[in-house]
């Protein structure tokens, strides 16, 4: 369900903090519970995720590590060798560091243009991993695994997004006193553009699903525990 949200909506600092707040109220004791005894597909995620994470590959063969661990977590397998491409994504993800680095982007407040700027920097940085997969840009199916191999890259460059997440977020979105929130943060954190994700995400919604994921982490929610909370709660 996709609810109607006029774009230039903002919400206040103390509005992200609520929603952080939220969800782990929400989703916490799932993930708790998922932890505690983790059985099937879990075991693996939990598993493995200590290993995979924070790669930081250094040359192309490190880099085809990163994008095996990527597929071990997708119902796919890739087609491609991703090794020649390492050199286009390293850069990509390089300047997207920088670009996220800079002052009057970290702020509370950050301007419209730097917001832009550091969107267009994570948009490279996913049509250059695209690419290294063979993917055409226009499958939004892509983006899932794209997700995934930006995150284990470093677990600080970028949250993983997947159906589960998408239904996560259209549960919140239709919870009756904090939906229009979610529904609102959306919005904004896309410029307008996209007001749900859907169960295939498109690369727009994961950009400005990313900008909100990158807003929680100031309020103390990493990426991976958006990923767990957002997760638990979308396939319950």
């Amino acid at each position: 369900m996709t609810k109607n949200v006029k774009s230039g909506l903002t919400l206040k600092q103390s509005d992200w903090a609520d929603l952080v707040q939220t969800l782990r109220q929400i989703a916490g004791p799932k993930v708790k519970k998922m932890k505690c005894t983790p059985t099937g597909t879990d075991a693996w995620y939990q598993a493995s995720y200590l290993v995979f994470r924070d790669a930081d590959p250094n040359d192309a063969d490190e880099f085809l590590k990163v994008v095996a661990y990527a597929y071990s977590w997708v119902a796919t397998i890739g087609t491609t060798d991703p090794r020649i491409h390492f050199n286009k994504v390293k850069k990509a993800v390089d300047s997207m560091r920088d670009a996220e680095s800079k002052s009057d982007y970290c702020c509370e407040t950050p301007s419209d243009t730097a917001v832009r700027f550091v969107c267009e920097a994570r948009k490279r940085a996913v049509d250059a991993v695209q690419a290294a997969l063979g993917i055409n840009p226009k499958n939004n199916n892509s983006i899932v695994i794209v997700s995934k191999v930006l995150h284990f890259w470093n677990s600080e460059i970028a949250p993983m997004i997947d159906k589960n997440v998408a239904n996560a977020w259209q549960r919140l979105s239709d919870t009756p006193t904090t939906g229009e929130n979610w529904t609102k943060c959306l919005c904004m954190a896309s410029g307008g553009t996209v007001s749900t994700l859907s169960m295939s995400p498109s690369k727009s919604q994961f950009l400005g699903y990313w900008e909100i994921a990158f807003r929680f982490r100031q309020n103390n929610l990493t990426y991976r525990e958006l990923d767990e909370h957002l997760f638990c709660h979308g396939r319950s």
